[in-house]
């Protein structure tokens, strides 16, 4: 995984808020921080978005290389899925 990743730990931190019943009045957040933060302020609780995050595929999602860096972190049964994907490379 990559550095964004890091991330997810605020859904953590939001799911210790809602144990503990932190009011939250206001969210703000950068890159994965924002995405998170965007997630529960459109309605979701903390167990939805982390049931969102088991279905990703991190095998498949770009890194901040781009499809370079998805090619080398794959491996080769990755490399193998990716041709399936795409095509040859």
């Amino acid at each position: 995984m990559w550095a964004g990743a890091l991330g997810l730990a605020h859904i953590g931190v939001l799911r210790y808020f809602e144990e503990h019943r932190f009011p939250i009045d206001d969210m703000a957040g950068t890159s994965m921080g924002g995405l998170v933060g965007g997630l529960y302020s459109a309605g979701m609780d903390s167990r939805q978005i982390i049931d969102l995050v088991h279905q990703i595929d991190f095998e498949v999602v770009p890194t901040p290389l781009g499809a370079a860096g998805l090619i080398l972190s794959l491996g080769e049964s990755g490399k193998a899925r990716f041709r399936m994907l795409i095509g040859s490379f």
